[in-house]
């Protein structure tokens, strides 16, 4: 029996160096932490991970049009910096005139010009006053038909929000959706901006975890959307533990690794399952050694020896457990 455990221990620290391994390639990839952008609590408390260009009544607004579009097998939008600054400067001029024509007379599209986008293949508007929130704005744009098209048309590939509240107007909140596309345009690369813990209570969707995605246009450069679950493989919402889920945008591709945690109460369980098996040891090896960061009831669960610390310890002992020494 005592050589058996030997022979196990053995194969489990041979285990735990592969970790270590490939903890420098896993975090030399493609996905980077909230640092890249600002990150903003949520309704439940949770980060979400909003880049610098947007605010989060804005970043909303695109995640719930392209829930729109995925509901009908449309590609998403994205936005992008110069896009951003259009439908802002759009927003702060229907404060002043309601309309799709300029304070200056101009046509609503000499905004693209203005910004820097003067070559793009289609273009379109929509303006919106009164709303308190993106979901009521949304609501309003879905419910009229010429403004409906324009979220669902094909035609489009990105899409600029624009919302400037000014207390002492008619309307409060104003709102701005700037749409376009480019000529031969597509997207070569994807990265993903990632909360600073990727550690969930089971049963969390890939939509309420406030990951970003980064996708690199040959035309616009660098162009952001919230990732949600349509475009990610190898995820189970039910499933505890570690899952390394696949996002696929258009052809470009990112990998990251996040954990679904229960609770059990159990020293070791790290998933939750209500036991403590050798995936919950190398799990706890992962954390100690950074390549995954847990938090909340599984960090609890890590501590195996209870002395406060997470360690390669804590690992052991919960192989100990698995073996049934």
């Amino acid at each position: 029996m005592k050589k058996r455990y030997l022979k196990q221990l053995l194969a489990f620290v041979l285990c735990a160096f592969a970790v270590l391994n490939s903890a420098a390639a896993f975090a030399a990839g493609s996905n980077e932490t909230a640092a890249s952008g600002i990150t903003v609590e949520s309704a439940n408390g949770a980060e979400r991970v909003i880049p610098s260009i947007v605010s989060a009544d804005e970043w909303e607004v695109l995640r719930l049009v392209n829930s729109e579009r995925s509901a009908r097998g449309l590609s998403p939008l994205t936005t992008f910096s110069t896009l951003q600054s259009g439908a802002e400067i759009r927003a702060r001029e229907i404060v002043t005139l309601f309309s799709h024509t300029r304070p200056n007379g101009e046509s609503c599209f000499t905004v693209l010009d203005e910004v820097g986008i003067g070559n793009y293949q289609s273009a379109g508007e929509n303006i919106a006053a009164g709303q308190n929130s993106p979901a009521a704005v949304m609501n309003s744009w879905m419910n009229s038909e010429g403004h409906r098209n324009n979220i669902l048309s094909a035609s489009y590939k990105h899409i600029g929000v624009g919302m400037k509240h000014e207390p002492n107007s008619v309307y409060g909140k104003h709102w701005v959706q700037l749409f376009c596309a480019g000529f031969s345009e597509r997207y070569t690369e994807c990265s993903l901006m990632l909360p600073s813990s990727m550690q969930f209570p089971l049963g969390t969707s890939i939509s309420s975890m406030g990951i970003a995605v980064r996708l690199r246009s040959n035309v616009w450069g660098d162009c952001y959307m919230p990732l949600s679950d349509e475009f990610c493989t190898g995820f189970s919402s039910g499933s505890a533990g570690e899952q390394t889920v696949t996002v696929n945008i258009e052809g470009c591709t990112a990998v990251f690794s996040v954990v679904l945690a229960a609770q059990s109460g159990i020293p070791g369980d790290v998933d939750g399952d209500g036991r403590v098996t050798s995936s919950d040891a190398l799990m706890i090896m992962r954390h100690a050694l950074g390549v995954v960061h847990l938090s909340g009831a599984a960090l609890a669960a890590a501590d195996a020896d209870g002395d406060g610390n997470v360690t390669a310890a804590d690992s052991l002992l919960a192989m100990r457990t698995a073996m049934g020494f």
